[in-house]
């Protein structure tokens, strides 16, 4: 139960001994839930015979998925499916997730770019994607110059019951807010026709404006979705 103080200008050499530390050194502490680049870790360098040093935030791999918007609706029949601000100056990368079920045979899943004024961007997509039936050898194919919108099944997508996706994929898109070049995106998806076979597809494109777009919409090309499930993550680069 004794108290030693050691006085200012000793050094204290417990490197032949054990120096217990307790838990409440640490969570005895204030939390911090958001950390700043400036921020260090104390660790034990393994290169240098375990010297003790430290690592700052920043100095950590980055590349993590953050999500920024989604839009879920789940069986109920609607029309459009918006995410108007998920876009950003933040990142440049973004990934887009999908899964739509349709309303009724014969609806194409489409989408387009929301503008920061909330309007859709009605033209200029050039597209070209591709798909084997699993019923065929043939290819399923689509291309598009100059398009009000941009296809991502065909247009003999079956609707299917609540338990089956009729159209699922996941898209890539490339600085949607820059204002001084094309945006590009590269996609794959995969559909049930009206035949009930599956057609994997991939398919990639622009959209041949130089407009900052905030958002994306995901559209019928007629009557309406049965159920619609969609994310958005920023991706640190």
């Amino acid at each position: 139960g004794d108290t030693f103080t050691v006085p200012s200008g000793v050094t204290l050499d417990t490197s032949s001994s054990t120096l217990s530390i307790p838990s409440t050194v640490i969570t005895s502490q204030t939390e911090k839930s958001s950390l700043a680049d400036a921020d260090k870790f104390l660790i034990s360098d393994s290169a240098a015979s375990g010297a003790l040093k430290y690592v700052q935030k920043s100095n950590l791999p980055s590349g993590s998925l953050t999500k920024v918007g989604s839009s879920t609706t789940l069986r109920s029949s609607h029309g459009d499916a918006d995410i108007p601000s998920c876009f950003s100056t933040t990142y440049d990368a973004y990934l887009i997730t999908f899964a739509i079920t349709n309303d009724r045979d014969g609806n194409e899943v489409r989408f387009r770019f929301v503008k920061a004024d909330g309007d859709t961007q009605n033209t200029g997509y050039s597209y070209h994607n591709f798909g084997y039936p699993s019923n065929s050898t043939s290819i399923s194919q689509q291309n598009a110059s100059g398009a009000a919108t941009n296809q991502l099944s065909g247009s003999t997508m079956g609707s299917t019951s609540s338990i089956m996706w009729s159209c699922w994929g996941s898209m890539w898109v490339y600085r949607p807010m820059g204002t001084t070049e094309f945006k590009p995106y590269v996609y794959t998806s995969s559909w049930y026709n009206t035949s009930g076979y599956s057609i994997p597809q991939s398919g990639g494109g622009r959209n041949g404006q130089t407009t900052a777009f905030t958002g994306i919409r995901f559209l019928p090309s007629a009557n309406y979705f049965f159920t619609s499930d969609i994310h958005v993550y920023g991706l640190e680069t």
